[in-house]
């Protein structure tokens, strides 16, 4: 018996995630190269077959209705794996799995295009081809997990501190911002205090990313056992996307925010910490390459000397 899901339409949740990152169909539908009317009608057909509504739509765009919010999490997940499976079957087409590199989202939009130059120059067996680099995106938890069971090479992830069992080393570190919408009830001040940010609901995202873990150690380190969070898509855009429209505060890199914040559509606001000056306070987040073994192949150490040239972002 046939499911209204079945044969679900990719491009329909492209274009649905577009529309809650934009707030306006129309906006969506330029994204995607597609007319308004046929994005109008891809949208309530994908609504037909959930049986729910995703998107509040008004004369000022849309909004994520709250079915819509679990929705868009599940939505990037299924894109996830849409893409892995697509790299997988090509690398099986090319018969050469190469050097093969796990990278966090946050760090494969920020960190990892100063490094593609010098990998491609990076030689590892003398005959003048440059290294063959397959890139996966997942969280740093599951990176790890990778590592340290031979499915992967190289990982670039973006947790607190070095991780156990693997050879680790520093690349880079980043400020993480507090961020609200125009709306929100913090976006006319500079600044709260760390207790009121503690006891805020949160947009933040799962536990196992990178940044979510930075954020609970920083907390932590200050004497705040639990951060209360509400449920929000490991995706940087995504959590941005939802403070926008007035879901709540979120914490994400600064130079993830910084056109939103130029714009005004987000607010930064300083965290005041009530402790000894010696405690490291201010969200840093690390992104820190990582491997098994002290001694890795000669590809991957190849690979290795081209991030390590690149130097700090």
């Amino acid at each position: 018996m046939s499911h209204p899901l079945d044969d679900l339409d990719i491009g329909a949740i492209e274009l649905f995630i577009a529309a809650a990152e934009l707030g306006s169909i129309s906006k969506a539908a330029a994204r995607r190269h597609l007319s308004q009317p046929v994005a109008s009608r891809k949208l309530r057909e994908l609504e037909r077959r959930l049986g729910f509504e995703v998107l509040h739509r008004s004369a000022v765009g849309v909004e994520l209705s709250p079915r819509g919010t679990q929705f868009l999490q599940m939505s990037h997940e299924l894109l996830a794996g849409a893409r892995r499976f697509r790299d997988e079957a090509s690398a099986l087409a090319a018969g050469d799995q190469g050097v093969v590199l796990m990278a966090t989202p946050n760090t494969v939009r920020h960190d990892f295009p100063r490094f593609a130059a010098d990998l491609t120059d990076a030689r590892p067996d003398g005959t003048g081809q440059p290294s063959a680099v397959r890139l996966a995106v997942e969280s740093t938890l599951e990176i790890c997990r990778a590592l340290r069971n031979d499915e992967v090479d190289i990982g670039l992830i973006d947790g607190p501190s070095a991780p156990l069992g693997l050879e680790s080393e520093v690349l880079s570190e980043h400020e993480l911002l507090t961020v609200v919408g125009s709306g929100h009830r913090w976006a006319g001040r500079s600044c709260v205090g760390a207790d009121e940010l503690a006891g805020t609901p949160l947009l933040l995202p799962a536990g196992g990313t990178g940044t979510r873990d930075v954020i609970d150690a920083t907390f932590e380190r200050n004497g705040f056992v639990a951060v209360s969070a509400l449920l929000a898509p490991s995706g940087t855009d995504q959590r941005m996307a939802m403070a926008i429209m007035g879901a709540g505060a979120t914490i994400v890199r600064a130079e993830a925010a910084a056109d939103h914040v130029a714009a005004e559509r987000l607010f930064v606001v300083d965290v005041a910490w009530d402790t000894k000056p010696s405690t490291p306070t201010m969200f840093r987040q690390p992104v820190r390459v990582a491997w098994k073994g002290r001694k890795p192949s000669r590809p991957v150490a190849d690979v290795l000397a081209a991030m390590r040239s690149a130097g700090p972002g």
